[in-house]
């Protein structure tokens, strides 16, 4: 969140990253469904908070635009870094998912 903030991107700028971030995500939610239903809940998590952060961030970005100082106990900023912690949790969570997924496919019942 904070190499964003730094590089100085601009709203057009990020909200082109989040449409190509959002047409990932939808690929993604397409293959889960059929393929991997049990972790649904879980890419949906994401996606939600995918959103949470671009609205907030956008806010932040914009703040910034106008030249004002955007404290990091700032709600805008507090919610989106509240939301980046939630996406990575998840995404651990997936990734320990998929794991234990393999291994089962792998080796069976061994």
């Amino acid at each position: 969140m904070d190499i964003l903030w730094r590089a100085g991107i601009t709203e057009n700028e990020y909200d082109l990253r989040y449409l190509t971030i959002c047409d990932e995500m939808d690929e993604l939610r397409a293959i889960v469904g059929p393929y991997e239903p049990y972790l649904a809940d879980e890419v949906e998590n994401i996606h939600g908070n995918m959103n949470i952060f671009w609205g907030n961030f956008k806010e932040v970005l914009a703040i910034t635009a106008r030249g004002v100082k955007v404290a990091h106990t700032a709600p805008v900023y507090s919610n989106s870094y509240d939301a980046t912690q939630k996406i990575g949790q998840t995404v651990a969570k997936i990734k320990r998912e998929l794991t234990d997924r393999v291994n089962e496919l792998k080796f069976g019942d061994q």
